[in-house]
């Protein structure tokens, strides 16, 4: 999920569309404004201004390993998260969601 503003899309849209009759304008601006939103809950302390909040989920961290498959007779990337086989190794368990790159680690 991307969380944009909604205000400033419809001033881009304007600009960009030049060419765009006030009908076609009114159009585009409805289905912006009847989009889903998030309500505005926090306050930041620092600024006074609401910030959008939203449900998010901490993605899970997984790593790939390697384990033979009879059937392929090759050994084949296993999420160490839901245990499921996947055809190669993905940024992501193609499976689960988790998250399968490795940390960087400065030395």
């Amino acid at each position: 999920m991307r969380l944009i503003d909604a205000d400033e899309l419809k001033k881009h849209i304007r600009f960009v569309f030049k060419l765009v009759d006030e009908s076609e304008y009114n159009l585009i601006r409805d289905i912006i404004d009847s989009a889903p939103t998030i309500e505005e809950r926090k306050v930041c302390p620092n600024c006074e201004k609401a910030t959008p909040t939203a449900d998010v989920v901490e993605r899970k961290k997984g790593k790939w390993i390697m384990e033979w498959d009879c059937f392929f007779h090759r050994e084949v990337p296993v999420c160490s998260q839901c245990l499921r086989a996947d055809a190669y190794k993905f940024d992501v368990c193609s499976n689960c969601g988790a998250d399968m790159r490795e940390e960087k680690t400065d030395e």
